[in-house]
């Protein structure tokens, strides 16, 4: 023997975000954390996974597609061994990841590094988590709409997430639900979060940003700031962080072109900042289903009751709620069961639909944003302190 083995190094876009990622999946710590090489491993005599900035020449070759695999068939595979496939695949899913090739056991990490996952026996799985207080803050998408109870009520995710909680525990949850339509993420942090905090929330969901992203001139800087806050304040304390990234709503709304750039900056910043606070969260910019037409409203910006009923399914098997598998990502014609009326997608219908959504809705925004006037707020928010969620049990 001359030696023995010390570190894989990988090259990378981003460094420390791919350590960070490779942290949480092998549940080692960062031992070195400097720009030209980030290391992960168990201690400083232990071998491990090190990572350094790409050269110009690799940044030249290898495309922009953080998540996903570059392509390159001749790449080396790591394998890691698991003691239970479905359960590490699940992990892997939260931490951001998704397969490649069609196959459910080859993924690739935030620089497209292709890893393989190897089952071995399983030990018995962990006792489920109990949460007694959840918290809800952001916009109206977090509010509910437009997943309306039939008597001028939104429920929306966060209301459906809450019940699936209740449902399947025994302890009791208290649920409060502080998004206002219209905010943005610094009316978020400076008028709901401490409110939140003051709470004692063992668990808190933070979704916003896409008010800001759809202004006439969004402040990247200061969202980031606001959400660098939040997710590290509520982290230090202990609390259960979830969230999630926006899916590439184009394929709805033709017109959203024009933001999709900005909404993708805007979910690398949720995807780094969660994966640097142990924030888990929900990539749906990398679930096909996420921007299926069908699930969003007529106003091509809210999702619908469907929507509302996908992302509460996901956030719950985030969760690893009993009963909650990734059933949430398939496609929607593999549960046609799922379009009912409360589907109001018309993008199929052609180019007139599309100018009928510029005239109702495209035009106004911009019309207003031209006055000063870019988006407008809700008063109150519908569920402003902790009550139990009641539910029936079967």
């Amino acid at each position: 023997m001359i030696g023995r083995l010390h570190h894989v190094v990988l090259p990378s876009r981003d460094p420390r975000q791919t350590a960070q990622f490779w942290a949480r999946i092998l549940d080692l710590p960062i031992i070195s954390d400097d720009p030209e090489f980030v290391v992960v491993a168990a201690n400083e005599a232990a071998p491990g996974l090190a990572f350094r900035p790409l050269t110009p020449p690799e940044l030249a070759e290898r495309p922009d597609r953080p998540g996903r695999d570059d392509g390159r068939q001749d790449a080396p595979v790591l394998q890691l061994l698991v003691n239970d496939l479905d359960t590490a695949v699940d992990e892997v899913w939260r931490a951001g990841c998704h397969p490649v090739e069609g196959r459910e056991d080859l993924f690739a990490d935030p620089d497209g590094n292709r890893f393989q996952l190897v089952p071995r026996v399983a030990p018995p799985p962990p006792e489920p988590t109990v949460w007694r207080r959840f918290v809800a803050i952001g916009d109206s998408v977090t509010e509910g709409w437009v997943d309306s109870d039939g008597e001028g009520q939104w429920i929306g995710w966060a209301d459906r997430l809450a019940a699936h909680i209740a449902t399947h525990q025994a302890a009791p949850l208290a649920y409060a639900n502080l998004a206002i339509s219209g905010y943005r993420l610094h009316d978020i942090r400076t008028q709901q979060f401490d409110t939140a905090l003051a709470m004692e929330p063992d668990l808190l969901s933070i979704v916003g940003g896409v008010n800001d992203v759809i202004s006439l001139r969004p402040d990247f800087a200061q969202m980031e700031a606001d959400i660098d806050i939040m997710f590290a304040r509520a982290r230090a304390r202990g609390i259960t962080v979830i969230s999630f990234t926006n899916p590439d709503i184009s394929r709805a709304n033709p017109v959203a072109t024009v933001v999709r750039d900005r909404l993708l900056t805007l979910n690398g910043i949720v995807r780094r900042l969660a994966r640097e606070h142990g924030v888990l969260f929900v990539d749906f910019e990398h679930v096909p289903m996420a921007s299926d037409p069908r699930l969003w409203a007529e106003d091509r910006l809210h999702i619908n009751t469907i929507g509302h009923v996908r992302v509460a399914a996901g956030m719950a098997w985030l969760l690893s709620l009993p009963g909650f598998d990734r059933s949430w990502a398939i496609d929607l014609d593999e549960q046609p069961g799922e379009l009912t009326d409360g589907v109001t997608d018309q993008v199929r219908a052609g180019a007139k639909s599309h100018l009928d959504w510029a005239r109702r809705h495209f035009g106004p925004w911009v019309v207003a944003g031209l006055r000063g006037k870019e988006y407008s707020q809700g008063k109150e928010c519908k569920r402003p302190t902790l009550a139990a969620v009641h539910v029936r049990k079967e």
